[in-house]
């Protein structure tokens, strides 16, 4: 998700310099999180839209949260089922995710283009108004081919 290497940094604890003669160890590269990098992952992640909640909303049945508007389609249907489990539910107890909210605000990551340290509520936010996250996004290739084709690329 775009978000990975974002939750990755909020998980992982902040060392001394240089190192602590008690951990000859370097800590695990971004590629390879941890249990707890994918347990943050995990927790704050959208399982419809893989980014981090917006507006999280649970519901009360099953336990299973995810962005206001990712569930909203859902809730459009007659007899709703949770995206994850398909267990029907009520659409009058789904409730805003609180407590989900309050981790959001309480967490802060690097901005994976500006470095600047920002909660993980106001993350979308931030990236979307950032002119380094702009300019990589502008740089990268928007479609490359795994084959190459006769046609060309719209």
């Amino acid at each position: 998700a775009m978000f990975r290497s974002l939750l990755v940094a909020a998980a992982q604890r902040p060392q001394a310099p240089g190192g602590s003669p008690r951990s000859p160890l370097p800590p695990p590269p971004p590629a390879a999180p941890g249990p707890a990098a994918e347990a943050l992952e995990a927790q704050f992640s959208c399982p419809i839209c893989l980014e981090v909640f917006h507006r999280a909303v649970g519901i009360v049945g099953c336990g299973h949260t995810f962005c206001g508007e990712c569930l909203q389609p859902c809730l459009q249907v007659p007899s709703p089922l949770c995206p994850l489990c398909r267990v029907p539910f009520d659409p009058k107890k789904v409730e805003k995710a609180s407590s989900v909210e309050k981790q959001l605000s309480s967490y802060k990551a690097p901005c994976r283009g500006c470095s600047k340290k920002v909660t993980l509520a106001k993350m979308r936010s931030h990236v979307s108004s950032c002119a380094k996250v702009q300019e990589q996004m502008a740089n990268c290739p928007k479609f490359v081919p795994v084959v190459p084709t006769s046609q060309p690329i719209p």
